[in-house]
């Protein structure tokens, strides 16, 4: 090194120049500032990965888990809507029978096979007079199945140019056939004729009365359950007053498993039932077959 003020060469550690006696300069150490740099930055990153890598693991452990099988669901497209399956109407689920009723009335009605021989034959019209019929839809056994009531359908002037026919009365409300359905087709149940009758009770059940002349005959009140028929009481006087039963089935002609009574119970027996064709009938709500 040399004096910078008169250029003799300077001794290291001299603090003046000995011919001069200039002050000799200091001499720093050189230092390089660029590894300190560079290790404060790699420091700065890896407190930042660090802390990216916290936030990650701390929003996973809050996240709900999943409900099983729920995995793929949101996945998945979603399906379809499916069209509604059209309900067929009563009138087309009975259709051959309404059909078969509306060739009846082409023909000018009247009675045909009133005791039901013919089993294919859809029309058992067992009561005289009857030219036009009316139809009336109704669930009986209430299991979302509506029954088909045929009955003689009488007009307004009809009505009026009768002497006895009454639009509330027994006679004018006699189920003459009455169908259900099984397995999507019509079923025949019960019909009626002039000397043996069903109507609807207003406390839900079906009256039958019959005769087979002065000295024989019989009622009997059914509940229609899950498509039939099902007997729950009727009385019968057969041939004479000592011949009185009470009924306990509505199939047994000979009486065996009847049970015998007196007249006089007998009588009151049908006084009773006999309710049915007055106060406890229920009057049908019949549309016309043919307009």
């Amino acid at each position: 090194m040399k004096c910078p003020k008169c250029g003799k060469p300077i001794e290291k550690g001299q603090e003046r120049c000995t011919r001069c006696g200039a002050r000799v300069p200091t001499q720093a150490k050189k230092r390089s500032g660029a590894p300190g740099v560079v290790a404060v930055v790699l420091i700065l990153l890896l407190l930042c990965a660090a802390g990216i890598l916290l936030l990650r693991l701390r929003h996973t452990a809050e996240a709900p888990s999943p409900e099983p099988g729920t995995e793929m669901a949101e996945e998945a497209p979603s399906a379809e809507p499916s069209a509604p399956t059209a309900t067929p109407s009563p009138e087309e689920l009975y259709a051959p029978v309404l059909e078969a009723y509306r060739d009846y009335e082409r023909r000018g009605g009247g009675l045909e096979n009133w005791y039901g021989e013919e089993e294919d034959n859809l029309v058992h019209a067992g009561l005289t007079g009857v030219t036009r019929v009316g139809v009336q839809y109704r669930d009986l056994d209430h299991d979302g199945v509506p029954e088909l009531i045929i009955a003689p359908y009488y007009t307004a002037e009809e009505y009026a140019a009768s002497d006895w026919l009454r639009p509330g009365d027994y006679s004018a409300n006699i189920v003459m056939d009455l169908y259900t359905l099984r397995d999507g087709k019509p079923v025949h149940v019960l019909l009626s004729g002039d000397r043996y009758r069903h109507t609807l009770t207003t406390d839900g059940h079906i009256y039958y009365s019959g005769s087979g002349g002065a000295a024989y005959s019989d009622a009997c009140l059914y509940d229609f359950v899950d498509g039939e028929l099902k007997f729950l009481e009727g009385v019968c006087i057969d041939g004479s007053e000592d011949r009185t039963f009470q009924l306990n089935s509505d199939g047994d002609s000979s009486h065996e498993s009847d049970t015998p009574i007196s007249y006089e119970e007998y009588q009151l027996r049908m006084q009773r039932l006999f309710r049915y064709t007055e106060d406890l009938l229920e009057p049908l709500e019949l549309e016309p077959l043919t307009p």
